[in-house]
């Protein structure tokens, strides 16, 4: 089942009572986040809405982590489902987009759809239904994207030469040529057409053509394979966010900076959660300066807000720095 129109549910507003699961103290709050136990400094766990609380009909639901997950890629609208949580941002196997999440109102049972970022974002946070304005929590997940282990380092991996196959780029034909001379060329035995030769990845499947003559070009440079690259850029990137949520707050600062320098826009969510949430500021100043340095735009209010009003200098002039970057961006668009 396709989510409907990529329905995206929408943060309820309104008071909410927490329960803390180690003491029990129960305590009631306007904010919708990972709340501290007062106590014990257990993260609390949502339990309603106070403003629910008339009737059992209008009572919040919190979702149980199902055993299936269900994706859906918007690009291609392929349905995925599997077994287990991705401990990793899981990609379209077809055309390689980011999946979005598919979950389900626990009130009406309508499909709806957050991308991977939005709902490690909204964990443990009250959503309220686009469609029949009622609320529920997806339950919290206690594991995160993790670093890669040495086993699981990136191998390059190099396109290969058909020995045999050629294709004709006119009619689309193949043919299997045994012990082909590279110093003849080949046509099409339906159409005429000049053959082309065909590089092909290993590991993935992946095909690219090229003509005859640049045969022994081709023999002499080594081609990584696109597909492959392109998949594990967006692993390598998914652990660099891993990192941001990390204990340690130099791993977390690195992970910032590494991020800034890599440029890659999808980051752009996480920097700005950083700023929001992190107690450390210079932590937050470096994701500011990753800001910036990626370009992105939709955070200048907030950085124009920082520079004027945040307690801290140095967070002040990195956020004066990266709206001077993101206004000449602005200026040349």
């Amino acid at each position: 089942i396709v989510p409907e129109e990529e329905i995206q549910p929408k943060i309820a507003k309104s008071i909410y009572l927490y329960e803390c699961p180690t003491c029990n103290m129960k305590y009631k709050y306007e904010q919708r986040d990972f709340i501290p136990c007062p106590k014990c400094k257990t993260i609390l766990h949502l339990v309603e809405e106070e403003k629910k609380l008339r009737t059992e009909k209008e009572s919040i639901i919190i979702e149980s982590p199902p055993e299936k997950i269900q994706w859906h890629c918007e690009k291609c609208s392929r349905m995925i489902t599997t077994e287990q949580d991705q401990k990793e941002f899981f990609a379209c196997p077809d055309c390689g987009e980011q999946l979005s999440r598919v979950i389900r109102c626990k009130h009406c049972n309508k499909p709806l759809s957050l991308n991977q970022e939005n709902y490690l974002r909204y964990l443990g946070k009250p959503l309220e239904c686009p469609l029949c304005n009622r609320i529920f929590t997806i339950a919290e997940h206690k594991e995160v994207p993790r670093s890669p282990t040495e086993q699981e380092k990136y191998v390059v991996t190099y396109l290969e030469i058909d020995p045999m196959q050629f294709i004709c780029p006119n009619c689309e034909n193949t043919l299997l040529i045994e012990n082909p001379d590279p110093s003849q060329l080949y046509e099409c035995i339906s159409c005429g057409h000049k053959l082309n030769r065909i590089q092909k990845c290993v590991k993935c499947g992946y095909l690219k053509m090229f003509a005859q003559e640049n045969y022994q070009n081709f023999i002499r440079e080594r081609i990584e394979c696109p597909q492959c690259q392109k998949k594990q850029e967006e692993k390598e990137l998914s652990h660099i966010l891993a990192n941001l949520r990390d204990e340690n707050k130099e791993v977390r600062l690195q992970a910032a900076e590494l991020l800034g320098e890599i440029g890659n826009k999808k980051a752009g969510p996480f920097l700005i959660e950083v700023v929001i949430t992190d107690q450390d500021n210079n932590l937050r100043a470096m994701a500011i300066t990753a800001l910036g340095m990626i370009g992105v735009t939709s955070a200048l209010p907030l950085l124009r807000r920082l520079m004027k009003e945040d307690a801290n200098p140095e967070v002040r002039e990195s956020a004066a720095k990266a709206v001077k970057l993101l206004e000449d961006i602005n200026n040349e668009l």
